[in-house]
């Protein structure tokens, strides 16, 4: 195991004490909910802008820095979702970072998908969002558009009522903040 993934580790056995759960023999231990625990504990962590957290416009902090600050923004909590599920045995093709506007505000955002059908199909991929404790399908979900996801898998094109469209590799996006952390997040998986 390498020096990153054993640091990796021992931050979320720090965190995962704070909900209750327990480490033993480097493993993470959660609880029978434990996908919605993690969703919950990393929304508990203070929302922060990058410039005022990292002095930067746009930074996509890595999980461990998210979980050092106890803070982030959209995309920094959804990239330490991302990695928690994945440290608990969820299959990385299930999961995606998603770049939705939110409806009302037009706003960009970040979330993290979570699908159970290869396809992403919108009523089998559950949406887990820094803006809402609750964790609905991307069908219910009519306060969000999908516009493009992300994964080791590839860059995809999201369109509303139909199967998301493969564009290309993740390296489409190389000497970006994106493919710097994205990339990095499953070097140990």
């Amino acid at each position: 195991m390498s020096m990153v993934s054993c640091v990796f580790r021992w931050l979320l056995c720090i965190a995962a004490l704070t909900i209750g759960t327990a480490c033993e023999s480097n493993q993470l231990l959660l609880p029978d909910d434990d996908i919605t625990r993690s969703h919950l504990l990393v929304n508990s962590y203070t929302y922060i802008r990058d410039h005022d957290n990292y002095g930067k416009e746009d930074y996509w902090a890595t999980p461990e820095e998210t979980i050092l600050r106890e803070s982030g923004d959209c995309e920094d909590f959804a990239i330490l979702k991302m990695k928690l599920f994945l440290e608990h045995g969820i299959p990385q093709e299930n999961l995606r970072l998603g770049y939705v506007v939110v409806g009302k505000t037009k706003e960009a955002h970040i979330v993290l998908y979570h699908s159970y059908d290869a396809g992403f199909h919108e009523a089998k991929t559950l949406v887990y969002d820094s803006l809402t404790d609750r964790v609905d399908t991307l069908e219910e979900r009519r306060d969000i558009v999908p516009i493009y996801s992300l994964s080791p898998m590839g860059v995809f094109k999201d369109t509303i009522g139909s199967r998301s469209r493969t564009l290309g590799p993740l390296k489409l996006l190389a000497g970006s903040e994106a493919y710097r952390v994205v990339s990095s997040a499953f070097i140990s998986f």
